[in-house]
């Protein structure tokens, strides 16, 4: 019968007179299978032999017997460290399997130890070797041992007995065919030995003549001669100062009346200038006062029209005062000419009283 527990009740098959029985009638079957053909334990290998369950709620037992005690279970995909492998010629009890894993107990299946013989408050072994079993009692199968000074890690206790987690050494059974099979060992490799390369040495290269000399005849260059460069001095700068200074002038003349002076260079000669005929002219506009300094009089006369500056007016009589005609509209006559402190505006002499007066 498949040691798979298929309830869901507790891990614990047998209990009390049952187990006591069951121990009992186990021990016998087991002492009569060794006499009769012995227990075949298979060697340990030097890798560690890690295998997987297959299934749900595989029972991990004291003894490779159904008839054993159950420590705890194991579900699909927990991996167990297989000690040694049990193989017995026939089952010790009657459906059981033949064929059983001895694995390290994992860390999520607890053992018991007598609290007589460990210091609870340090939790550490005192006798020199101390018994751990799968279940609160001495009827239950002793699953390692601990020696003295061993620290134990408590997690309950039942009357004089406390529950532990599984120490080192501390082993279980079960079922091997609920389990994957060993893996392979691996096979050694032996790389193939070395070839040695065959070198061939390479032919010599062939006997080659020297290349005959090589006559170099070294052309001199054509020697260039330039010729020689003629240097045009280049015409002389007109004098444009002295050009624009004798414009002034004609123009100048020809605003006065008088005579064009001529050009080209200056003579020791007389030139007889005639006297330029006076300008006598009579204007309308108004008297303004003005206050520029290089002005040839104070008074100016604007035209009515376009406000604009007429002539300059000057008085030659002492008895003549513009003052009085300032800002009025005047009718003045008077010789007009140029200035030559502003030539640009001509100027207006009044030379009598009665040349100027108001305009209605």
């Amino acid at each position: 019968m498949a040691d798979v527990d298929t309830r869901r009740d507790s891990l614990s098959t047998c209990s009390g007179n049952d187990m006591k029985r069951a121990s009992h009638f186990f021990l016998k079957g087991l002492l009569a299978t060794a006499l009769l053909s012995g227990l075949l334990w298979a060697d340990t290998s030097r890798e560690p032999d890690i295998r997987t369950a297959r299934t749900d709620r595989i029972n991990v037992r004291g003894q490779p017997t159904t008839a054993s005690e159950v420590l705890g279970q194991l579900n699909t995909g927990d991996r167990v460290t297989v000690l040694e492998v049990v193989n017995l010629s026939k089952p010790a009890t009657q459906g059981d399997s033949t064929n059983w894993l001895k694995i390290a107990l994992p860390s999520t299946v607890p053992v018991w130890v007598h609290s007589s013989f460990v210091d609870t408050n340090q939790m550490t072994v005192r006798a020199n070797r101390l018994n751990v079993r799968g279940g609160p009692g001495e009827n239950f199968s002793i699953v390692g041992r601990v020696e003295r000074g061993e620290k134990l890690k408590l997690i309950r206790q039942k009357d004089e007995w406390l529950q532990i987690a599984p120490p080192m050494g501390a082993y279980g059974f079960v079922a091997a065919e609920y389990f994957t099979a060993p893996a392979p060992p691996p096979v050694a490799v032996t790389p193939p030995a070395p070839v040695e390369p065959v070198v061939t040495p390479p032919p010599a290269p062939p006997a080659t003549s020297p290349p005959a000399p090589t006559t170099v005849v070294v052309v001199a260059p054509p020697v260039i001669t330039n010729p020689p460069t003629v240097v045009t001095p280049p015409p002389p700068l007109p004098d444009l100062i002295k050009e624009e200074a004798e414009a002034k002038e004609r123009n100048l003349a020809k605003i006065r009346g008088y005579r064009t002076p001529p050009t080209g260079p200056v003579t020791n000669r007389v030139v007889e200038v005639e006297a330029a005929p006076k300008r006598i002219v009579t204007r309308e506009g108004m008297v303004r006062y003005t206050v520029h300094v290089n002005a040839p009089s104070w008074y100016v006369l604007e035209s009515l029209d376009t406000q604009k500056v007429i002539n300059y007016l000057h008085a030659s009589d002492t008895n003549i005062v513009l003052g009085q005609f300032r800002d009025k509209r005047v009718l003045v006559t008077g010789e007009e000419g140029l200035d030559r402190r502003w030539p640009n505006t001509p100027v207006l002499r009044i030379q009598k009283p009665e040349d100027i007066r108001l305009s209605e």
